[in-house]
């Protein structure tokens, strides 16, 4: 067992899992520990798989606010940050070639990326968000 290779893998793969936390979270509380702790927590429940993964969205969501409110999570495609509704936080998936990357977003801007300057963002452009029913 290589504990430190297994978690390089998890935190490498986790932007959407730390964007999920961002988003749910309580502003007071998003630094790096909390919002870490809440991978960890969605990992060790079986929400994220191994390699960083998000395998149940809606769980890990749910987890993160202490309710069953979300119901379903829906893939959006966008072209530009300023396609995103007028209020409210979304996890936006950047692509640049074959490497994707997700960060948290208000209409027109980002507001968290757990990999500041990924070249996802720099070079690719906005795909898609996530709207959470």
């Amino acid at each position: 067992m290589n504990i430190q290779r297994e978690m390089t893998a998890l935190f490498g793969g986790a932007c959407y899992a730390y964007s999920i936390a961002y988003i749910f979270s309580d502003e007071k509380v998003r630094n790096v520990k909390n919002l870490t702790s809440l991978v960890v927590t969605g990992w060790v429940a079986g929400y994220i798989e191994d390699d960083g993964y998000v395998a149940k969205p809606v769980q890990y969501a749910n987890m993160i606010l202490g309710t069953d409110a979300v119901r379903d999570v829906e893939k959006v495609k966008i072209t530009s940050l300023n396609d995103l509704p007028e209020k409210g936080l979304y996890a936006v998936e950047y692509d640049y070639g074959t490497s994707k990357h997700f960060v948290v977003c208000q209409k027109g801007k980002i507001v968290f990326d757990s990999w500041p300057e990924s070249n996802c963002v720099k070079y690719g452009k906005p795909t898609s968000y996530r709207r959470y029913k």
